[in-house]
């Protein structure tokens, strides 16, 4: 347990899968490179604390108390808040103050202006390429100078000209790799957005077309046998009844035959249409295959089922379609109350009670005797 909340520390907030952050690998570097960088200042700063107080250097502990405050400050927006802005600007003030009081007070003794090549490489992954050149342009405008006044002063005079020029030359040196390292990053992790989002696209659309048809853009067979399983399994549960409707197109190979196929493809998806018209948004609207179509309709007894069927059939009688076209069709109907039909039973009934509309003089409905 402690582990987890532990571990939920180092975690950024969870984010929708549309969001920015969700799609910007560079927001949870953000969050781990300032969460370790604080917790590292953090320890590094208490220890200062006591040993500076052990030397005697009382403006340092002063200095370490300050920094570690602010950095407690940041902990709370970064882990508490979730804000990794607020937290990686008070980081990055942190290190700003630090290595310019720590070069001030330490000048060039035992190398510590190394400590300050370290800033370009915190920084503009900290905050970004525009917010952070313009951070580093102020630390080296207020460093350059000390640096440069140290010369013949510093490390017993041992500091010249040259050792200036290689310490410019080398600051140089890793601004440009800390620059190019971020602009390559940012171009990468765009890169990575946008394929993200192509695939988020194709997958939708895969998905869309794995449980359509792609002529009429009803349910396909596949989707509808997983509602009807759904819709089953509800019966127990929650003492639901729902309705099966069973249409076919009333000699529709005879029109197909003499319109041909492009003419009968354009009457499917007229009458595709005019049973979404015609339903309630709640049933679910399937090609069974051919001029045969499915309707389940959940939560609904015999007489609503009755009525819709009914609808539909006189509806169809009464539309002209293209290219002057008049069509019926039949239909057979079953309620499901109960599980004591098995899920096989159910659809050959139903395929019965619409075979019986047919052989029977078409354009009608039948209700399958349970």
């Amino acid at each position: 347990m402690r582990l987890n909340s532990l571990k939920s520390l180092f975690q950024p907030s969870q984010q929708s899968a549309d969001s920015p952050a969700s799609e910007d690998p560079s927001h949870y570097r953000r969050y781990f490179l300032t969460s370790i960088l604080l917790v590292i200042a953090l320890v590094t700063f208490i220890l200062f604390i006591f040993i500076n107080w052990a030397l005697g250097k009382i403006s340092l502990v002063y200095f370490d108390m300050f920094a570690s405050s602010l950095i407690t400050v940041a902990l709370y927006f970064l882990w508490v808040k979730k804000n990794v802005e607020v937290a990686s600007c008070i980081s990055s003030l942190i290190v700003f103050l630090f290595l310019l009081a720590f070069s001030y007070i330490n000048q060039s003794e035992s190398f510590s202006l190394a400590w300050t090549f370290c800033f370009p490489l915190f920084v503009i992954p900290l905050l970004g390429l525009k917010r952070g050149c313009l951070v580093i342009a102020l630390f080296y405008t207020l460093l350059t100078p000390m640096v440069y006044w140290g010369i013949g002063k510093w490390d017993y005079g041992q500091w010249d000209q040259v050792s200036f020029l290689r310490f410019i030359l080398i600051t140089s040196i890793i601004i440009f790799i800390a620059y190019f390292y971020e602009s390559t990053s940012q171009k990468a992790f765009k890169a990575i957005a946008i394929n993200r989002k192509i695939e988020k696209r194709y997958m939708r659309e895969l998905e869309t077309h794995s449980y359509t048809d792609p002529l009429t853009q009803l349910y396909n067979r596949r989707y509808f046998e997983d509602q009807f399983e759904v819709e089953y399994n509800k019966i127990d549960r929650y003492k639901n009844s729902f309705c099966l409707i069973m249409v076919d197109i009333d000699h529709f190979k005879l029109i197909n035959d003499e319109k041909g196929h492009q003419v009968g493809d354009l009457l499917l998806q007229e009458f595709s249409a005019l049973l979404t018209t015609n339903t309630r948004s709640s049933d679910i609207l399937c090609r069974w295959g051919g001029e045969e179509f499915m309707l389940l309709l959940p939560n609904s007894d015999r007489q609503k089922a009755l009525a819709i069927a009914e609808k539909l059939r006189e509806n169809t009688r009464l539309e002209v379609f293209s290219c002057n076209v008049k069509m019926t069709i039949s239909l057979g109907l079953i309620e499901v109350s109960n599980t004591e039909l098995r899920k096989r039973s159910i659809m050959n009934r139903v395929d019965q009670a619409l075979y019986q509309a047919k052989s029977t003089g078409r354009n009608k409905v039948v209700v399958a005797s349970l």
